[in-house]
């Protein structure tokens, strides 16, 4: 019998309501409670991709779907101080048909959360150097990172990572955040390393020059960041705090929202001893001494950025999105100079690797992003200028003093978003292109999916 309208529900039915845990969100698989707890996660992120790359002195038509991440994540919480992230990654993998093993640890780092104005985080860390350079993969706005401004030293770091300490927090009221980190960076190796020369009748000697001179005092790499936050903030305690966002999303049964308000300017700098060398001459055939150093300069450099994500209706279902990133690098003059990096690109390039990029010069990285609900116009832009580089060796005008720089770099994208369930399922559709050192233009078109739990 149904009870009368008005009457209190039987006391049985109370209890039983009152008793029924929360609905759990999708994707939330923590294992623990409030205070204690562990969370599990992992990343997939598929792509198809069509477009040309360099080989030689050509451009080659290349298709391809590969795992661009592959993620296995861990975040747990011991209390309510000490907290830990851990990830590994193999990024690339079948890309060309290459499935060599390139599993590694991305982030591993615990976190002592002092207080809103301090946490200590300590392991592999993100080295905080630009909005851009500290953010998720998880979260990005565009198809990929802006990862042509992004030139960190070659030797000296994996994936922007490396290994230290970085002190964070929030000490006026979310208003001004800040990040300080002391990492190894770039450790010398002043061992003896075989080159070969050419003596004047064209036969080929060996000589010997220091592998690599750099910070020969093996002092560390020291990193700031200053961020001013106009309305909510970026940054707090716990790996929420830790990565920035390309874009905020919350998925809601009225749409997919823009659940913070966000306004930021930032400030960065890098600097580590000693890391940009001209060499002497080369030793004479039969010369015991090893080639000398007569030039020394030290490494930094500098970021600005601002980043915006704000809802533009009542709803939050509308938002518009994006960043933008000027860099300057000084790796010294390496404009007609014999540099150690001039050593290293050939020595990579001997290996089949790439080159080190460090080449002085400033740039600039921007995105922006108009979204309505699940669906996300968004254009990119990346330029770079180097202004003590040589000539490109690869630039086909015939005017020298019209000859771009080796280094330079331009890209274009545009695409569109999907975000099926926010920023746990997506899709991705771009194309565009990009030229470097002045060559000509390789255009690609490119399809992502994203599974994030």
């Amino acid at each position: 019998m149904l009870p009368e309208a008005g009457a209190p529900p039987p006391a049985g039915a109370v209890a039983s309501a009152e008793a029924a845990p929360p609905a759990k969100k999708p994707f939330d698989f923590k294992i623990g409670d409030e205070t204690t707890w562990i969370k599990p996660g992992f990343l997939l992120q598929p792509w198809l991709f069509l477009g040309q790359e360099r080989s030689g002195g050509s451009l080659d038509l290349r298709f391809s779907p590969y795992l661009r991440r592959t993620r296995l994540m861990l975040t747990a919480q011991l209390n309510d101080t000490i907290n830990f992230f851990f990830e590994t990654d193999s990024p690339d993998f079948g890309k060309y048909g290459d499935f060599s093993p390139t599993i590694f640890p991305q982030d591993a780092y615990v976190e002592i959360n002092v207080h809103p104005a301090l946490q200590i985080d300590a392991g592999l860390l993100y080295a905080p150097f630009s909005h851009q350079g500290m953010q998720g993969a998880t979260t990005l706005l565009a198809l990929d990172y802006h990862s042509k401004l992004m030139r960190p030293p070659a030797g000296g770091n994996k994936v922007w990572r490396d290994v230290g300490v970085m002190l964070r927090g929030m000490p006026f009221d979310n208003w001004i955040e800040y990040r300080v980190a002391v990492v190894g960076g770039v450790h010398g190796n002043m061992k003896n390393a075989e080159r070969t020369a050419k003596d004047s009748t064209g036969t080929d000697y060996k000589y010997n020059e220091p592998s690599d001179p750099r910070n020969q005092n093996d002092l560390p790499r020291v990193l700031a960041r200053l961020t001013f936050n106009v309305f909510d903030a970026e940054g707090g305690p716990g790996v929420g705090g830790y990565f920035y966002k390309g874009v905020n999303l919350k998925k809601t049964p009225e749409g997919t929202v823009t659940p913070k308000t966000i306004l930021a300017f930032g400030a960065s700098f890098d600097y580590q001893r000693d890391l940009n060398y001209q060499w002497g001459p080369v030793p004479l055939p039969g010369d015991t001494i090893p080639r000398s150093l007569v030039y020394k300069e030290d490494y930094f450099a500098f970021d600005g950025d601002a980043y915006f994500d704000i809802p533009i209706n009542d709803a939050k279902t509308m938002a518009v999105d994006g960043q933008l990133d000027f860099y300057y690098y000084n790796y010294g003059n390496r404009a007609g100079k014999d540099t150690y990096w001039d050593t290293y690109d050939a020595v990579q390039a001997a290996a089949g690797k790439p080159g080190s990029g460090a080449y002085t010069g400033y740039g600039i990285a921007a995105e922006v992003g108009f979204r309505y609900d699940m669906i996300a116009p968004v254009f990119g832009f990346d330029w770079y200028k180097s202004t003590k580089a040589p000539k490109s060796a690869i630039d086909d005008e015939t005017d020298p003093d019209k000859k771009a720089a080796t280094g330079d770099y331009i890209g274009l994208q545009g695409g569109v978003n999907w975000y099926y369930m926010a920023n746990n399922v997506t899709f991705k559709l771009y194309g565009g292109g990009n030229k470097e050192h002045g060559g000509n233009w390789s255009r690609f078109i490119a399809l992502q999916s994203q599974l994030l739990f």
